[in-house]
């Protein structure tokens, strides 16, 4: 609560010398939607959602608007380095940042902090590193930014398998114009946690290649241990973690893109049993001066009954299209159909169901 208090004093002293003063650049993104479901999903990146984790962060009746984003950064340069900062408010750093009680619960809106890291780059060698509190940036193929995604709801693979942020130390090396690499040791990955109270760790690893014109493919693999959490029941005591995410995406003529996503989530628990949940996914995306389109098609193999059903498999639908007002603005229409073997969604009157859907309409804004 402190570190939340002093970082939102300095963004806004920050943000009131930003005009006066060379080196600073103010950058932010705003999203609101409304959604009609069918029923209620456990995604917890779906609106009305009736999950263990999506219970803390969805709106409780389809239909309802929602603030699901707004975030403000500031970022001041001081040659080769630069400290950023940032706030944001909304449903999706509910979700991200729940620390009132867990991700199971109902917290409050409040202000979150979004980013406060310090950044230095060595010159032309191609090394850099981050320290602080920073997205988790090529350990997942989405991201919690809504302008950033081609659909505007979010993989089960992102919502379940994360990271999110990381609060520690990151470095990256530039090997050459095709190979990209990192390294990170951080606090938990499953929540963004801006102290280590419970006293756990992950470590990690991610490469990118640029293989040819257009092609590009990323492994990232984390691991540690983590838990003491509130939810999700599966880390409510310590556990091993295992992460791992890879991504095989083309664009065509900068205009067409495609892509792969596969990610592995593992925990075991202290003196447990292991259990894992993957998540497949194809992605094809068009895009114009003012309007676009994208697909989304998700299987999800829940063998250890992550979303409360053992030898589950869901698979999603999401098809989206959107209108740019201007280069800054945006409308994004979107629909999803869920099925999965297991009754793992609730209808309104509260009977389970196998199936849902949800149609939404969203508007997003960054400048």
């Amino acid at each position: 609560m402190r570190l939340k208090l002093i970082s939102m004093l300095a963004i806004s002293a920050f943000a009131f010398n930003a005009a006066a003063e060379e080196g600073f650049k103010i950058s932010g993104d705003f999203a609101s939607s409304v959604f009609v479901n069918s029923g209620k999903d456990q995604n917890p990146n779906v609106p009305n959602s009736s999950g263990s984790i999506g219970s803390a962060t969805n709106r409780e009746n389809s239909g309802d608007f929602s603030v699901d984003m707004a975030e403000i950064n500031v970022e001041k340069t001081m040659g080769d380095s630069s400290v950023v900062l940032g706030i944001g408010y909304g449903r999706i750093f509910d979700y991200i940042n729940s620390t009132i009680d867990g991700l199971t619960g109902k917290p409050k809106s409040t202000l979150n902090l979004t980013n406060a890291y310090f950044q230095h780059k060595f010159g032309d060698t191609g090394l850099s590193f981050k320290l602080g509190k920073f997205e988790a940036d090529g350990y997942n193929h989405e991201t919690y930014n809504y302008m950033d995604n081609m659909n505007y709801t979010r993989s089960y693979a992102f919502s379940y398998m994360g990271p999110f942020y990381f609060t520690g130390l990151e470095a990256n090396y530039m090997i050459n114009e095709m190979f990209n690499v990192g390294a990170v040791v951080a606090n938990t990955a499953v929540s963004s946690t801006d102290t280590d109270s419970n006293k756990t760790k992950v470590a990690g690893v991610k490469v990118n290649a640029k293989l040819m014109e257009g092609l590009t493919a990323r492994v990232s693999y984390l691991r540690g241990e983590e838990g003491a959490l509130t939810a999700p029941t599966w880390l409510t005591s310590l556990s091993d973690t295992t992460r791992l995410n890879g991504t095989i995406a083309y664009s065509l003529d900068n205009m067409y893109d495609f892509a792969f996503n596969y990610a592995d989530f593992t925990v075991k628990p202290s003196g447990g049993t292991s259990a894992k949940i993957n998540s497949m996914s194809l992605y094809a995306g068009a895009k114009m001066e003012m309007f676009g389109g994208g697909l989304r098609y998700e299987m999800v193999n829940d063998k250890d009954g992550f979303l409360g059903s053992t030898d589950n498999k869901i698979k999603v639908l999401t098809v989206s299209a959107w209108y740019n007002i201007d280069q800054n603005a945006s409308l994004k229409a979107e629909f999803a159909s869920s099925k999965a073997d297991a009754q793992m969604f609730k209808k309104d009157d509260g009977a389970a169901s196998d199936s849902m859907s949800a149609y939404g309409l969203g508007f997003l804004y960054r400048f």
